[in-house]
């Protein structure tokens, strides 16, 4: 896989995978110098064009533990201020020698068109309402860490569904890893969504507009961060 777009990209066996690599650096996280050499002599791009702390130092921060270089772009010093194409960014920074490429951008579907223009692998940091694939792997990895599987778990998403991209991703993986899901919003995923939950075996997504309905699942999302079952007790 070059890419990650998307949650669908790694599909039910490449986030077994995703997750399983995990565990092992999380050991590494561990460590006094907590470094490897998988990334030593590749470059590594951030190009966030909203606002962002967290995935952005978490992007960097694990780049460089994998003993990668890391070039990081600044929308409010660069070029795109006076009115520089996307495509234009993405092709300077390309000619100067890079292996991947981190993007986060407020309209969907800026990750796919970069993924177009330049021959470094792309992963989307979160684009508009779309996808934020990387966000779905932490909150998965975070629900089997603390329950030891999400297999036949009933999740609650709660917020305004429609808009998130967090809870976008959320269900894909979910779906990926069979739980029953719930979800609390004025206005459900689109068809696209729905089309797919329903083709899953094992899996099923209720919309409610009562908080107390879902009170029977075992963890709690509100695109921010995961709450389980006996924390909210």
């Amino acid at each position: 896989m070059k890419h990650l777009l998307s949650i669908e990209d790694l599909g039910a066996d490449g986030l077994e995978h995703m997750l399983t690599l995990t565990d092992r650096f999380v050991e590494v996280s561990q460590r006094k110098v907590p470094r490897i050499p998988a990334l030593q002599g590749k470059t590594v791009v951030s190009l966030f064009y909203e606002d962002s702390t967290r995935t952005r130092l978490s992007f960097e921060t694990a780049a460089k533990r994998l003993s990668a270089d890391v070039m990081t772009f600044s929308v409010s010093s660069s070029s795109a201020n006076k009115g520089e194409s996307i495509r234009d960014t993405v092709e300077t920074i390309e000619a100067m020698g890079i292996d991947a490429i981190v993007v986060r951008h407020k309209a969907a579907g800026v990750p796919l068109q970069i993924a177009g223009w330049t021959q470094a692998s792309v992963v989307n940091g979160g684009d508009g309402w779309h996808q934020h694939p990387t966000q779905a792997l932490l909150d998965c990895y975070t629900i089997r860490t603390r329950l030891g599987s999400l297999q036949g778990r009933s999740i609650a998403i709660v917020g305004d569904i429609k808009h998130s991209r967090v809870a976008r991703s959320n269900v894909q993986a979910f779906t990926d890893c069979i739980t029953d899901g719930f979800a609390q919003s004025h206005s459900f995923l689109a068809n696209f969504e729905s089309r797919q939950l329903r083709r899953t075996d094992g899996y099923r997504v209720e919309t409610f507009n009562r908080v107390g309905i879902m009170m029977s699942a075992d963890i709690f999302d509100d695109g921010s961060g995961i709450g389980l079952s006996d924390d909210l007790a």
